[in-house]
């Protein structure tokens, strides 16, 4: 039954780290302090030059975070997409971090320091490195996700009671017309309008017409469409494939790795990056209010 947990909780969604220099200046950083203060790996047996071999190691530090941050979700895609991201793959992104700080601090001390490189030293790099790093960093990896899961539930719970308090009756029937890149197009009623898709070269226009839900397909860009709703600031984007109409959002879940939006009679969850999170938070509760003013000016 315990492991059973551990797995479970291991396989919750886990948020990235988007500032990664900030992660790889505090980190490197936290090598320089800890080398220094302890003084492992024979720096204590060193009575010259010790500063720079210090900033040495914090640079070495700072070229393996800056591989794993940047170079590898360039390679590997797939496996570090957002929202396939878990607390397993956080933890375990944090011991490979420990494994490439150990050796690429092991080649330094070989190659600057003239310490004989071998299995031995790199095991030992290896454990004393573990031994001051990853308990504590998996232990804040634990607290970090905790503390915004709970953030999370308690930002959700504040928009859909702003949702829910909100009214969702409108009588304007203004409508916007939608053009592709060829002659087609179509007319929608900016209440009825739910969401816009993007899909390759193409948009997908999700609306309500004689109580039916629609969807016309458009060849064109989200980034036109979005530039062709400027005028309805309560329409706006939430993911770089998603425009949504936040009047008539029905509520919302989500949990530390990001935010789903739903609407009445559809199944389809729309998500809500990170970077436009604020600009969603901000637009629930009162888009009804600037509705009015859009259509009543």
């Amino acid at each position: 039954m315990t492991k059973v947990r551990i797995l479970s909780h291991l396989k919750q969604p886990y948020p990235q780290q988007i500032k990664s220099w900030e992660m790889i200046i505090g980190a490197s950083l936290l090598v320089f302090f800890v080398l220094g203060a302890f003084q492992p790996f024979g720096i204590s047996s060193i009575h010259e030059h010790k500063l720079p071999i210090l900033i040495g190691y914090m640079l070495v530090t700072a070229l393996c975070l800056s591989i794993k941050a940047y170079l590898f979700p360039m390679i590997w895609k797939s496996y570090y997409k957002e929202e396939k991201w878990t607390l397993g793959k956080e933890i375990l992104s944090t011991v490979q971090t420990v494994v490439y700080i150990t050796f690429g601090n092991s080649l330094y001390a070989s190659l600057y320091l003239s310490l004989q490189l071998s299995l031995f030293s790199i095991v030992f790099y290896l454990i004393t490195t573990f031994l001051i790093a990853i308990f504590p960093i998996t232990f804040l990896l634990f607290i970090r996700q905790n503390r915004l899961l709970s953030n999370s539930l308690k930002e959700i719970t504040e928009m859909n009671n702003q949702i829910n308090s909100s009214p969702k009756t409108f009588h304007s029937n203004e409508f916007v017309t939608f053009e592709g890149n060829s002659k087609d197009a179509v007319k929608v009623d900016i209440n009825q309008l739910l969401y816009i898709e993007a899909n390759g070269n193409y948009v997908n226009i999700h609306y309500i017409e004689d109580d039916k839900l629609k969807k016309k397909m458009l060849r064109t860009t989200i980034k036109q469409i979005e530039e062709s709703l400027t005028d309805y600031p309560h329409i706006i984007r939430c993911h770089r494939a998603f425009i949504v109409n936040t009047s008539v959002i029905e509520h919302v879940k989500g949990n530390s790795q990001g935010y789903r939006l739903h609407f009445n009679g559809i199944e389809d969850e729309i998500p809500v990056s990170r970077a436009f999170l604020k600009k969603i938070k901000d637009q629930i509760g009162t888009a009804t209010t600037e509705f009015k003013q859009v259509i009543h000016p």
